[in-house]
C-alpha cells in the first residue's frame, strides 16, 4: 500500500471516529462507517495507480517562489579586490521538464526553466538591480515513491543576466555594468500531489554562478572577475498533463 493512502487513511479515520464517539453511537456503526471511508480511499488510490501506472511520465510544468541567502565573490572589480559580500533576495521560476521510466517507479527528467531574482538586502560595498536566468538545461532523475509522492533530483545548466551590477560608493550610469555570468543550479524536490494531475512542490537549490571577462576588455568596467555562491528554498505548485 501506498504512503498516500496511510496517511488519507490516518486523517479519515480521526475524523471518522471523533464526532461519532461524540454523538454516542455504537461501536459497530462507528466501524461500519469507519471501513467505508476507508474503502473510498482505497478505491480513488487505485483510481490514480490505473492512471500513473507506477510512473508520472511525459509532459509536467512548475511554478515556484522563494528565497535565497548567497554571497559574492569579487576577485577583481574596480575597489572590490578579494572581497565577498552576503545579500539575500527572492526568486520565481518556472520550468517544464519531459519525464520517462527507466526501471518501474524510477526515471529521468528532460527541460527547461527560466527565472527571474530581485535583491531584498545586501551588504555595503555593492549593489545589484536583478537576476534574469535565460533558458538552459534541465537533467535529472525521479522516483515516484507512490501516486501522491515523488523526489527529484536535478541540474539546470544555463545562462543568468546580471544588471546594473556596481559599487554602491559609486554613482552615475557609467559606473554600472550589466554581465552575463554561467550557473550550475543542483535541487532536489518532492511533489506533493493533492489531485490527480496538480502537485505541491517543495525545493533546496545549491547554485555556482559565475562571470568572466571578455576579451580585450582590459581597462574597462567589464574587465573583472566575480562570482557568487549560493542557497535557494521554494515552495511551488506542479502540473502533470495527462
Amino acid at each position: 500500500m501506498s504512503i498516500l493512502f496511510f496517511i488519507r487513511a490516518l486523517i479519515i479515520g480521526c475524523l471518522s471516529f471523533c464526532p461519532l464517539i461524540v454523538q454516542g453511537q455504537d461501536s459497530d456503526n462507528i466501524f461500519v462507517e469507519a471501513s467505508d471511508r476507508l474503502r473510498e480511499v482505497r478505491d480513488q488510490i487505485r483510481e490514480w495507480d490505473q492512471s500513473v501506472l507506477g510512473f508520472r511520465k511525459e509532459h509536467q510544468f512548475s511554478w515556484t517562489l522563494g528565497i535565497s541567502q548567497g554571497k559574492w565573490r569579487f576577485k577583481r572589480f574596480g575597489d572590490q579586490i578579494n572581497k565577498y559580500h552576503a545579500d539575500s533576495g527572492s526568486f520565481t521560476k518556472m520550468r517544464y521538464a519531459y519525464h520517462l521510466p527507466i526501471w518501474r517507479s524510477f526515471g529521468y527528467l528532460l527541460g527547461t526553466s527560466v527565472g527571474y531574482w530581485d535583491q531584498i538586502s545586501g551588504s555595503s560595498g555593492m549593489d545589484i538591480q536583478s537576476i534574469t536566468m535565460l533558458p538552459g538545461i534541465v537533467a535529472g532523475f525521479v522516483l515516484n515513491m507512490s501516486p501522491g509522492f515523488r523526489s527529484v533530483l536535478a541540474v539546470d545548466y544555463y545562462l543568468e543576466r546580471w544588471s546594473g551590477l556596481k559599487e554602491d560608493n559609486q554613482s552615475g550610469d557609467d559606473s554600472d555594468i550589466s554581465v552575463t555570468a554561467r550557473t550550475v543550479d543542483v535541487y532536489t524536490g518532492l511533489d506533493i500531489f493533492y489531485r490527480l494531475k496538480w502537485a505541491v512542490r517543495l525545493e533546496a537549490h545549491k547554485r555556482w554562478s559565475n562571470y568572466k571577462q571578455p576579451r580585450q576588455s582590459t581597462g574597462k568596467e567589464v574587465h573583472a572577475s566575480i562570482s557568487r555562491e549560493d542557497q535557494w528554498y521554494g515552495l511551488g505548485i506542479l502540473f502533470h498533463l495527462m
